[in-house]
């Protein structure tokens, strides 16, 4: 049985892991040309960090888990875990506490899956960007691949789900949360806590990896550059 896999996050790639465990072929497709080592999510859950030692990562997640939780530690002054971003939640009094998330960094995980499936000899396709997809009665056609079966693990804004014609309904949210990662100095200002704040965006290279961290928003006005910090990492700021 071949599957094509549509995004080599996290989920894809430990999907494609899975699959090919399983005795399947499956093969993934991303479209960026290699990972995108942004931060993005801080963590996984106690059943994820469990099912992941079992397939044999549990070393590799604890490496991260130490550094993820100092930190935590130093972002918001406190280890314990949180609601609504109130620090009270203590491990040691929850019901079952020897099972612990793991607070790893996204982009770390994506490393750890993605030399897991590459140590299964599972194919990974970067710069392989989904712009065609068919379906009859024995499979699926992307961008002249085939398989049996094509998964879309290619986020919010899936393209597998728009060529498919899924619909998405929702409501609009009541909050938006945005998350800037930037080194800033010399005369770089942006207004926080204010409607300004909606329609800003930096961007800076981060000192954990050499990506962008970019938050999401409609503005499209040009980038001004900043002074470079004393660690010689560029800041870039909307006006």
């Amino acid at each position: 049985m071949k599957v094509i896999v549509v995004g080599a996050g996290p989920v894809g790639l430990l999907l494609a892991a899975e699959l090919k465990l399983a005795g399947a072929e499956p093969v993934v497709i991303e479209k960026l040309d290699g990972p995108s080592g942004e931060p993005r999510a801080r963590g996984i859950g106690p059943l994820s960090t469990e099912a992941l030692t079992r397939r044999g990562l549990g070393p590799e997640l604890a490496v991260h888990d130490k550094q993820g939780r100092a930190d935590k530690l130093r972002d918001h002054g406190s280890a314990n875990g949180h609601f609504a971003s109130i620090f009270k939640i203590a491990q040691d009094v929850q019901e079952e506490p020897d099972r612990r998330a793991n607070m790893i960094w996204q982009s770390e995980l994506e490393k750890i899956l993605l030399d897991y499936a590459r140590s299964l000899d599972v194919p990974i396709r970067y710069g392989f960007e989904l712009t065609s997809l068919k379906q009859d009665a024995d499979g699926v056609t992307a961008n002249g691949l085939r398989a049996d079966y094509l998964v879309g693990c290619d986020g919010g804004r899936s393209t597998v789900r728009k060529l498919a014609g899924f619909d998405f309904p929702g409501t609009a949210p009541l909050m938006t949360v945005r998350r800037v990662a930037a080194q800033v100095s010399g005369n770089c200002r942006t207004r926080v806590g204010s409607t300004r704040a909606r329609s800003t965006t930096a961007t800076a290279w981060s000192p954990r990896s050499t990506s962008t961290t970019r938050n999401a928003t409609k503005d499209r006005s040009p980038l001004r550059s900043c002074r470079p910090a004393s660690n010689g990492l560029p800041v870039w700021m909307r006006p």
